[in-house]
């Protein structure tokens, strides 16, 4: 029985490639997961101590006036107290 041989190699070349691509798939998610999922984070989400440093920047920038930098301080001061 010379074919019977041929169907049971196939099933194995098929579980292997089937095990090595889980295996990148695996390894893909997990390293998006490590570096992606740091420098994507939304500023709403980063700690409180550095709301004040995005504000100074924003503000070192010309991006927000001195009233609303004054502000946004003030209130970022009384949430932490």
């Amino acid at each position: 029985m010379p074919g019977s041989c041929a169907g049971a190699m196939t099933g194995t070349w098929v579980v292997g490639f089937l095990f090595l691509a889980a295996v990148v798939v695996g390894l893909v998610l997990l390293a998006r997961a490590l570096v992606g999922g740091r420098a994507s984070r939304p500023d709403s989400l980063r700690p409180s101590g550095d709301a004040l440093r995005i504000l100074e920047e924003r503000y070192a920038r010309g991006e927000i006036d001195e009233r609303e930098f004054k502000e946004r301080r003030r209130i970022l001061e009384e949430g932490s107290a």
